[in-house]
């Protein structure tokens, strides 16, 4: 029998903003290929080097077949035996009355991120169960919360530019944005401002990917990414590079801005920075005579103690060279704020019984081990692997032992984090399930839905949660609710933006574009929705949360800026980002991509490892107060001295001792939006030579 196509695409459910449209062929109810889709506007028919591995995923034989009931030490990921669904769910339901009863209901946390995009899935039928439950809440701010609370500072809302039209413009700058490993899609629209004869400019702590495929390469150090952009608005505004018709007409503050920035001239930024004065000056230049720009603002400038007031800098640049007025121009952070779904159906908040506290999953190796009232006597795990991808390894580890903490895993793969619970459930991929994606950079709504049954005895986490919610003896409505019946609810809104979306249309194409023109000033009302109704180089928001409202630097750490990253003694900033081969910890799973990928490795400067008798393919050992790990050392000039570079995430059973860099990454928060803070961790280094 031959290959037949599946009438509508899938769509990659990864924590990633391209959300691609995936064409699927099947035989005898086998998928047996995938590409990207051709009709897509965003896809255009290719997909990442992990995406097209998804097959392997899919059928792989290290797939959870069944319930998994814990017959020995948590930890052990071959102390399971397998259990009937029944049986799987009574556990659970037992365990969670009996919590309830003697510890009240905030004693069960949930934890969960982006394993899937999918809203159905990932922030649907759980939040309902958890709401009606009266469960703690989790502060899910692990990724971009910082970056998102300085844009909203100075624009109002996730509403930015809309990513197909940047191919236009004549500058683009990829800023903490390694896209080439991370948005393959915005990079193969930087390849198109190279080719017409724009110039597209890399600015990154460390010559990745990107960096070399860009046609220029700015190397920062770490954290002071906001001190630039200031000196570039000293720049600008001292020699009246800025277009003055719109500051005037759009924005709000320029004059308290002007002021502000004396303090960053060009020479003072470079000490900071470590980027020669003429560099800065030449960008500043090529920025401000280029007005038809963009900035793609990355996560990686986001993730340091500072991060919030970095974002922020870099998102008052657009505006003082008028670029968000040209087709393509501006700056992106995120464009979730167009999508203004009807997320109190979707969420049904109103099941709560009373407000519950929070917990941020940033620090919840502390939280495990806190004695609190109530302390956590439940946790339930899905769409997330906390042993792999939190801060402080080492306080989760010993918080997952506990023998009084009643762990549930919903999963794909026996993780890291799966070993120590107490029940594992197996879920299925998004190809066995329906959702609904949104996407955080392109302005298309996508339906996503079942290709195949269920492979061996996996239902999907709306469905876990619903049979949950049924077995607890929740009467309502919406607990009974169809994929469809979902979906058909959370679309119904009043915006614009959504208007003539129908449940039909979606199924008909699969995709949805959003009524956004290209024109940003158009598409969003001509008012910004930030206190004054303009772009606040001077934030009335931050004004109000008793912040400094104006633009400013402060270091990370007290490091003068005379020695900042130049490791004088035996300290190192720790710089994690992501692995081309693997999202997050997905993937680890799929050999292919690990062989690539090789084996977890730390990038130290030829200048340091002379210093210390370092030599490449040596095993070095990590350490900090949080904790110690082995890894092999790589001599590379990728990044500044005093700096290493650890592309991750490798799950903690892939690494040496297994522990991965994560057992040392902070568990701090960012000041504005409570985010991670990975990238200013700092550890010793001791060479086992």
């Amino acid at each position: 029998m031959c290959d037949m196509e599946v009438k509508n695409p899938a769509v990659c459910p990864r924590d990633c903003p391209d959300v691609c449209s995936i064409n699927v062929t099947k035989e005898n109810n086998k998928l047996t290929k995938i590409s990207g889709n051709k009709e897509h506007p965003i896809t255009k028919g290719f997909l990442c080097n992990k995406a097209y591995r998804y097959l392997d995923r899919t059928y792989s034989k290290k797939r959870l077949k069944k319930p998994l009931k814990r017959i020995g030490t948590k930890g052990n990921k071959e102390n399971f035996e397998e259990i009937e669904w029944d049986e799987a769910l009574d556990i659970i339901v037992n365990n969670f009355k009996e919590i309830i009863e003697k510890w009240g209901s905030e004693a069960i946390l949930p934890y969960s991120y982006k394993g899937t995009m999918g809203m159905l899935n990932s922030e649907g039928m759980d939040r309902r169960f958890f709401h009606k439950l009266g469960a703690s809440k989790l502060e899910r701010t692990i990724c971009s919360e910082a970056g998102k609370e300085a844009f909203k500072d100075v624009m109002g809302d996730l509403c930015a530019t809309d990513p197909e039209n940047t191919k236009e413009v004549d500058l683009m700058i990829l800023w903490g944005a390694n896209s080439a490993t991370t948005g393959i899609h915005q990079m193969a629209y930087a390849k198109s401002v190279s080719q017409k004869g724009g110039s597209v400019i890399c600015i990154d702590v460390y010559e990745n990917l990107t960096a070399k495929k860009s046609d220029h390469f700015i190397k920062i150090n770490p954290a002071t990414d906001g001190a630039l952009a200031l000196g570039l608005i000293n720049i600008i505004i001292n020699e009246e590079l800025y277009d003055k018709d719109f500051v005037d007409r759009w924005t709000y503050g320029f004059d308290k801005l002007s002021e502000r920035v004396k303090d960053y001239p060009a020479e003072y930024v470079s000490k900071i920075t470590g980027i020669d004065i003429k560099t800065i000056r030449w960008l500043a230049h090529e920025y401000a005579n280029n007005p038809h720009s963009f900035i793609m603002i990355g996560n990686g400038p986001q993730h340091y103690l500072n991060g919030d007031l970095t974002v922020r800098n870099i998102t008052c640049l657009p505006a003082l060279t008028g670029s968000w007025k040209y087709k393509g121009g501006g700056a992106i952070r995120s464009n979730g704020g167009y999508f203004k779904l009807n997320s109190r159906s979707l969420y049904r908040e109103d099941l709560l019984p009373k407000e519950t506290r929070k917990i941020n999953m940033n620090q919840l190796g502390h939280a495990l081990l806190k004695v609190d009232d109530p302390p956590i006597k439940s946790l339930v795990v899905y769409s997330a692997n906390p042993m792999a991808s939190a801060p402080a390894g080492r306080l989760i580890r010993e918080g997952l032992k506990r023998e009084d903490l009643f762990t549930v895993v919903i999963e794909q793969f026996m993780t890291d984090t799966a070993a120590y619970a107490d029940v594992v459930l197996p879920t299925t991929t998004f190809f066995e399930h329906t959702d609904i994606y949104k996407s955080y950079w392109h302005t298309y709504l996508q339906l996503g839905e079942a290709k195949i049954p269920p492979l061996y005895e996996s239902k999907s986490n709306f469905d876990i949660f619903k049979e949950l919610a049924q077995k607890m003896g929740f009467g309502e409505e919406c607990f009974y609710q169809t994929e469809e019946d979902v979906i058909k609810e959370i679309i119904d809104s009043e915006s614009p933006y959504l208007e003539g979306l129908t449940f039909d249309k979606l199924k008909e194409n699969g995709f949805f574009k959003l009524n956004i023109t290209g024109n940003y000033l158009k598409d969003i009302g001509g008012i910004f929705s930030t206190p004054s109704g303009k772009i606040e180089f001077y934030s009335n928001r931050r004004e109000n949360d008793g912040l400094d409202p104006l633009p400013a630097f402060k270091y990370d750490t007290d490091v003068d800026i005379e020695t900042i990253n130049v490791s004088s003694t035996n300290s190192f900033r720790l710089v994690s980002p992501p692995n081309h081969y693997f999202l997050n910890s997905t993937f680890n799973e799929v050999d292919s991509l690990r062989n690539k990928a090789k084996n977890p490795t730390v990038k130290i400067h030829p200048n340091d490892a002379k210093k210390l008798g370092i030599i490449s393919g040596e095993m070095i050992t990590l350490k900090n107060e949080y904790g110690d790990i082995d890894i092999e050392a790589k001599v590379s000039d990728v990044s500044m001295p005093g700096v290493l570079i650890g592309e991750s995430i490798w799950g903690p059973s892939y690494c040496p001792g297994g522990k991965n860099l994560n057992e040392l990454t902070y568990d701090k928060l960012s000041p504005r939006g409570r985010g991670a803070v990975f990238f200013s961790t700092f550890v010793e280094i001791e060479s086992g030579r």
